[in-house]
């Protein structure tokens, strides 16, 4: 079975990994996620320091603990996507140090 991940309340209302979303106010949004989706491919079980919660303050940051330490046992098929950070290049210039040095003399 595969799963969409959740973007909204109302699609963690009806997802059935999510056991009870919690909004504790000023402490943040709990997401209570059912145990027996949590299973590895030892067939154990993977919690996040005994806890079976993802929270944040906000509905994003929970959401994005979700995904980044449950996802992958809820949804096996999920596969982290590799950042491609290129470094940008300097710029070639081809200077002239007596060149530049007159003009700055010029401005100056």
């Amino acid at each position: 079975m595969t799963f969409n991940f959740p973007k909204t309340y109302a699609d963690l209302r009806k997802a059935p990994y999510i056991n009870d979303i919690e909004n504790a106010g000023s402490d943040g949004i709990f997401l209570y996620i059912e145990e027996k989706y949590l299973y590895d491919e030892n067939n154990e079980i993977q919690t996040n320091g005994g806890e079976t919660i993802a929270w944040g303050h906000t509905l994003s940051e929970a959401l994005s603990n979700l995904k980044d330490d449950y996802w992958k046992y809820i949804e096996p098929s999920y596969k982290p996507r590799k950042r491609n950070y290129k470094i940008a290049k300097s710029p070639k210039t081809k200077t002239n140090f007596p060149q530049l040095q007159k003009l700055l003399n010029k401005i100056l």
